[in-house]
């Protein structure tokens, strides 16, 4: 029930912020040619690092998973 209510406390003071209810749908800034994301799975960290060209195609990317098993056919 704690859990319940520290949720439903975060999602209204989420619903008030301006941030999320604005309606700027672009951020302006420099254009990025390399990104990096890191996640926590199930199965272990996932790491995904791109990068682009000025025409915006991939030109590198490096995917590091966990380890999975395959079934044999």
């Amino acid at each position: 029930m704690v859990e319940m209510l520290y949720a439903a406390e975060a999602i209204r003071e989420l619903l008030a912020d301006p941030d999320i209810l604005g309606t700027d749908l672009v951020v302006k800034g420099e254009k990025a040619l390399e990104g990096v994301g890191v996640i926590e799975a199930p199965r272990g960290t996932l790491i995904h690092h791109y990068k682009v060209d000025e025409h915006d195609e991939v030109v590198k990317a490096n995917l590091i998973v966990s380890t999975t098993t395959t079934t044999p056919p």
